[in-house]
């Protein structure tokens, strides 16, 4: 089984973070064209798709860790790092 890597997982929430943060920009943002609306609205319900189904959950091996216990997993390998360190 592949380590979870925690940095890897956050890199990704926080890019889909930003492109949604962008899009939804670009939606409220007048003078725009219409199709360029359009493919605005999608990407902005494609994002919404993707936090909702899967930052929440994340699989390690055969198990799929809910946000709390991905949170908790975080916070032991910063521990771990921090102690690597010193």
């Amino acid at each position: 089984m592949a380590q979870f890597d925690t940095s890897k997982e956050a890199k990704k929430i926080l890019k889909i973070g930003i492109f949604g943060v962008v899009a939804l920009a670009a939606l409220v943002t007048p003078g725009m064209r219409f199709w360029i609306r359009i493919l605005m609205i999608l990407s902005a319900s494609w994002i919404f798709l993707n936090i909702t189904f899967f930052i929440g959950r994340v699989k390690q091996g055969n198990r799929i860790l809910n946000f709390t216990e991905l949170s908790k997993l975080v916070e032991r390998d910063s521990i771990n790092q921090s102690n690597n360190i010193e």
